[in-house]
């Protein structure tokens, strides 16, 4: 199973399927999302997306957001992630470590959170600093019957991406292309699993309530000239960002977001985000792995290494 994960950028890897195909796709905006709805395991994961930096003049910066806080619910049970500390059942925790959680425990080094799920599988969460998570899923078949905002899971991982009734299917909808995963979603499907506090189903597990501003709208479509009428990187975008990322990036582990940000962009200073070249230490540390003169490239295209780690 090749494993789905949010990252703090937020790009997002859904889950693949049994070939090796994994969709790749980035959602910038500030909304709830319900990313993973699982009823077997009565466990729910939402994540609050926000502005990187809302008082950036610089417009690259504007419509960029990160994954900011994560709350994940088992049974009755809740465990938060906000400004950088972590909360069971609204309580902030230091210790003990291992934590008991629902039937599950979680484990703490300093920034990485881990909730065993069992047989191996797992849910790891990496704090930077008070306002960026990363989170991936070391999951298979515990997670069966999962859907959300990373896709579906039934009896085997598929690239279907269903909505809450398990009927409609926003696949057709999306932009997908050419066989390597980058997909653009429809504002339909971010709707789709917004979290609705109202009507649908899906409460907000959050112990603050959402910004009053939240849209909840794709503020970004970062397609490049050549791939508008496509709505896709072609072939040859792809193949080529591929080398530029593959010769250019510290962290390997972010080779594939770095690849969608050349792809679709068509702009190869985007290698030197510094989302991508930067090293997380166990305790809690980040350390920039850019040059200077790298980092410059990266401010050229209007970046801001706050875009980045604005908790820095």
């Amino acid at each position: 199973l090749t494993v789905p994960f949010s990252c703090i950028d937020p790009h997002f890897e859904g889950w693949g399927d049994p070939t090796g195909y994994q969709p790749v796709y980035e959602y910038h905006g500030e909304c709830d999302l319900v990313l993973i709805k699982n009823d077997l395991l009565d466990l729910d994961l939402h994540i609050r997306t926000g502005d990187a930096d809302p008082s950036s003049t610089r417009s690259t910066i504007q419509q960029v957001s990160l994954v900011k806080e994560a709350v994940l619910r088992i049974g009755t049970q809740t465990l938060e992630i906000k400004g950088g500390n972590v909360f069971l059942n609204t309580l902030q925790q230091i210790a003990p470590n291992p934590m008991a959680f629902a039937s599950f425990l979680v484990y703490r080094t300093n920034s990485i959170l881990r909730v065993e799920i069992g047989a191996g599988q797992y849910i790891r969460f990496d704090i930077y600093g008070s306002h960026q998570i990363q989170i991936t899923i070391y999951g298979c078949d515990d997670f069966a019957n999962s859907r959300g905002f990373l896709g579906t899971f039934c009896d085997e991982p598929q690239l279907d991406f269903l909505g809450r009734d398990w009927k409609t299917n926003y696949t057709s909808d999306l932009f997908i292309g050419n066989g390597s995963g980058w997909t653009y979603f429809p504002q339909s499907h971010v709707h789709e699993w917004a979290v609705d506090p109202i009507g649908r189903g899906d409460p907000s597990l959050f112990s603050t309530p959402a910004p009053a501003n939240q849209d909840c709208l794709i503020r970004r479509r970062r397609l490049q000239a050549a791939s508008a009428t496509s709505g896709r990187p072609s072939d040859a975008d792809i193949a080529n960002a591929e080398v530029v990322c593959a010769a250019s990036i510290k962290v390997p582990e972010y080779l594939n977001s770095c690849v969608f940000d050349v792809a679709v962009t068509g702009d190869d200073r985007w290698r030197f985000n510094p989302v991508y070249n930067e090293e997380l230490l166990e305790d809690g540390a980040v350390v920039p792995l850019l040059t200077p003169a790298e980092l410059d490239i990266f401010l050229s295209i209007g970046g801001d290494p706050g875009a980045a780690r604005n908790d820095q």
